[in-house]
């Protein structure tokens, strides 16, 4: 059995800027179609140690489209963190 929930009140503050404690602004948003690219070269920039603990092989660029081509947003939703364009979490 599937839980189905309307996350539209959730994200009606998305995007937006947070500043972390460093002082860097980075942009939280939905993930979303058009990501496979800027996830795909996230995961490229984790080093051999953090790739341990993952529990998919993020190296193979259909994973990362298959996730995002098959986003089901009335179930999940998953944010992401942006700096200068770039996934960074």
């Amino acid at each position: 059995m599937r839980c189905q929930h309307d996350f539209s009140e959730l994200l009606k503050d998305y995007p937006k800027e947070v500043i972390l404690k460093d002082g860097t602004g980075v942009t939280l948003r939905p993930l979303k179609d058009g990501d496979e690219n800027v996830l795909f070269e996230m995961f490229r920039r984790l080093s051999t140690d953090d790739l341990w603990f993952l529990n998919h092989d993020v190296s193979d660029p259909g994973l990362i489209a298959d996730w995002i081509n098959n986003l089901d947003t009335n179930r999940v939703i998953s944010i992401v963190a942006l700096l200068e364009g770039r996934i960074v979490g």
